[in-house]
């Protein structure tokens, strides 16, 4: 009987230790499933002291006990989910203003493209209208040359009626760029049928010479004038067809070896955001967020 109650008895103790590791190894199971290894039983034994104490009377008031709170996968995907959304978010804020900020810059550049297109128009009326009196000019001096050697080889008394026909002013001029002996013969033969018209024409002659030199003036001026709208228009032509050739050859470039380039033939902002608007759009703005991001003092802008 006493070796039945002695087997029984380590039955028992046996069953109990063995319930026990099957409890330790559930525990361990979970703490594992939960925390992915990062914790053992027995790494937090104070609070589990802490939370044996809380349930005793005496001890509780002096006891404080927070159990931690677990977040459900929904919880934790939804926190995920939620700062995913909120890097977006600001991912396309930022996206958004430097868009904004290449618009701004492209507009910038379109309107400096406008004013050299301008510039270049406004040079090319000018130079038209420079020519335009410079011929006018030269043509009424022939004119007036041609005109006083029809006079040259006509009697001047045949001639006494046509010459009261032509104003005072322009007889002036054509008697004054005359040998005074003719000049003199064609007046005398105006004043046989307009004494007062001659005497008129006469005193105008004294001015002649100031208009001559007045007319030679605007004519020295005028091809100066041209001379310097040709060599500007020149400058323009020559430095746009640079600028063009350059925007072609960043079309082939990588970002970083156009910066490069820019930096070494030191194209000051104005030049940079010409060869730009002279590029292939999208390179140009590929370009652009390039510089902006890395040289922005390219774009006259600070590091």
């Amino acid at each position: 009987m006493a070796g039945k109650k002695s087997f029984f008895v380590v039955f028992l103790i046996i069953l109990l230790v063995l319930i026990i590791f099957f409890l330790y190894g559930y525990i361990v199971f979970e703490i594992d499933r939960l925390y992915g290894g990062k914790m053992s039983p027995f790494q937090d034994w104070r609070s589990y002291l802490a939370f044996l104490a809380s349930k005793i009377p005496f001890l509780r008031e002096r006891v404080r006990y927070q159990p931690m709170r677990l977040a459900t996968p929904s919880e934790q995907f939804s926190e995920v989910f939620q700062r995913y959304i909120e890097v977006y978010n600001q991912k396309i804020e930022e996206l958004a203003k430097k868009e904004e900020e290449i618009k701004k810059e492209q507009d910038v550049v379109n309107t400096r493209k406008k004013i050299l297109e301008q510039t270049l128009r406004e040079l090319e009326t000018l130079k038209n209208n420079l020519m335009i009196e410079k011929n006018r000019v030269e043509t009424y001096q022939k004119q007036l040359k041609e005109l006083i050697d029809v006079l040259l080889n006509t009697d001047p008394r045949n001639l006494a009626n046509a010459l009261n026909q032509v104003d005072e002013e322009t007889l002036a001029v054509i008697f004054k760029n005359m040998d005074p002996v003719n000049a003199g013969d064609f007046l005398e033969a105006l004043s046989r049928v307009n004494a007062q018209k001659a005497a008129n024409v006469m005193k105008k002659m004294v001015g002649v010479r100031e208009l001559q030199q007045r007319m030679e003036t605007i004519i020295e001026e005028a091809k100066k004038s041209l001379e310097e709208a040709i060599r500007r228009e020149q400058e323009i032509f020559l430095r746009e067809n640079y600028l063009k050739i350059v925007a072609a050859a960043l079309n082939e470039l990588e970002p970083s070896s156009a910066v490069d380039f820019l930096r070494q033939e030191g194209f000051d902002p104005n030049t940079v955001k010409i060869v730009l608007s002279l590029m292939d759009r999208n390179k140009a703005q590929t370009l652009m967020k390039y510089i902006q991001e890395r040289n922005p003092e390219l774009l006259g802008g600070k590091r």
